[in-house]
């Protein structure tokens, strides 16, 4: 194979191309073909604007001869062997046995979610959340916060008419503080 440098000094402008006697065209590839004194062929590639040594069927059949596997026919299709789960057996038995099914709700059970949360009566008529709050998070500890507004987690229940009722709902942060509230 040539070096760089030697196709580096072919010309890359195919106006340029007639005035160069190692350069034709071939009509049946549509392309411009270049040979050297030496009888190496290369393609110009128009996209790139470079010149790309062609592929000669000689030099093809060598590569393949030098990474042929012994005992594997090229041409034999491929099989894909699919692999299959192997079938767990009740009480051990073999294939004759009839098969367990292993259900997805077989898993561990999940521990039980702590409560976060404290109701609350017997406020004043005229409390407010920020009250609620400052009271709650100075004595029992971090009342959570909604992820959307950042508004502390507090909810204070009103009637049918809009009138605060004295109830209220605090979420915590963390569950011991429902202990200390």
């Amino acid at each position: 194979m040539e070096s760089t440098q030697s196709i580096n000094s072919f010309p890359n402008n195919p106006q340029e191309f007639d005035s160069d006697e190692r350069i034709s065209f071939s009509k049946l590839d549509k392309k411009f073909i270049l040979v050297q004194d030496d009888g190496t062929e290369y393609e110009f590639d128009e996209s790139l604007k470079k010149w790309r040594p062609t592929v000669d069927e000689a030099l093809l059949e060598a590569q393949q001869a030098a990474y042929r596997v012994a005992g594997v026919d090229e041409n034999e299709p491929v099989d894909i062997k699919l692999k299959k789960r192997k079938t767990e057996y009740v009480n051990g038995e073999g294939e004759g046995g009839r098969a367990s099914k292993i259900s997805k709700t077989s898993r561990a059970p999940l521990p039980p979610r702590p409560n976060t949360a404290v109701y609350v009566t017997g406020l004043p008529s005229d409390a407010t959340i920020e009250e609620v709050h400052a009271l709650f998070s100075r004595k029992c500890g971090v009342i959570a916060e909604e992820i959307d507004s950042g508004k502390p987690r507090i909810k204070l229940y009103t009637d049918e008419n809009g009138i605060f009722k004295g109830d209220a709902l605090v979420v915590f942060f963390k569950a011991p503080s429902v202990d200390m509230a």
